[in-house]
């Protein structure tokens, strides 16, 4: 299995955007695709609260950064909470903490996605 390796820079951090590997990221058009994106996103998952995916004894793992950013001292806590009690309302679900993510977890620690994925497969 390759592994690919990740840049010592956060994506979103200034080290990202001045060195121009997030130029685009940056756009009007990337912030209307975004916008567009997320409209069937929230329907999908208002969608969800009624009619939940039958996962069966799928192993799930909810990794959830616990580290609260300026933005959401307030809300990290029962975010946790949530990811916790989603974690264990599933047959093969596992609750993972990432001490040293908020809510990006996937730019701020992708080695613990990487980890958790390989833990799955092994």
């Amino acid at each position: 299995m390759n592994i690919i390796p990740i840049p010592s820079h956060s994506f979103g951090s200034s080290a990202y955007v001045a060195t121009g590997d997030g130029k685009e990221d940056f756009t009007i058009a990337a912030a209307k695709t975004m916008a567009a994106e997320l409209t069937p996103f929230l329907d999908d998952l208002a969608g969800l609260r009624t009619k939940p995916l039958a996962l069966g004894d799928l192993e799930v793992c909810v990794i959830s950064g616990t580290k609260p950013i300026r933005s959401e001292q307030k809300i990290r806590t029962a975010i946790i909470a949530a990811h916790r009690d989603t974690a264990s309302s599933l047959p093969g679900g596992r609750f993972v903490e990432a001490p040293e993510s908020g809510h990006l977890v996937m730019f701020t620690d992708p080695a613990i996605i990487v980890e958790e994925i390989l833990k799955m497969n092994s």
